[in-house]
This record gives structure tokens, sequence and C-alpha cells, in this order.
């Protein structure tokens, strides 16, 4: 891990500000091996990033309201009541 350290540094001073934010991102998911603090954000805020995403239907169903969910697969069909 220090080897890796120090390759970082040496290529962070090396390079412009554009390849300065990809290896902070590389070392960020060498620290913490991908993981990122998913566990400490809002259901409200997870919610919200996932329906901006492509391929994600998002349906809000206000409330006492009902409604019917078809999925054809593969799908993860989520109910969020947050």
């Amino acid at each position: 891990m220090i080897d890796a350290l120090k390759l970082f540094a040496i290529a962070f001073l090396a390079v412009g500000d554009a390849w300065r934010a990809m290896l902070v991102t590389l070392l960020y998911t060498m620290l913490f091996k991908g993981k990122t603090a998913l566990g400490d954000a809002k259901t409200h805020e997870l919610v919200a990033e996932l329906s901006k995403r492509e391929g994600v239907d998002a349906r809000r169903v206000e409330p006492y309201e009902r409604t019917r969910v078809h999925a054809e697969g593969p799908a993860v069909v989520l109910i969020v009541t947050d």
C-alpha cells in the first residue's frame, strides 16, 4: 500500500488538473476498495439519485393511492415508503 501511495504522489505532481481528479478517484477506490458511505445516505437521497439514472423508471404513488406494478425482467422492483 505504501508503494501505491508513493506512486500516486509522484503521478499527482506530474499531471494536469483533469488527470488529478481521476487519480483522486483511483486513490479513493484503492483505499476503500470501491465502498462508499451509502449507509450514511438518507433514503430520499438514494431514491433521488437512482431516479436520475438511465434505465430507471421512478413512479410516485400519493398517500392512500393504490397502484399495480408490472415489470418485464430482468428487473428489480423496490417499494420505498419514506
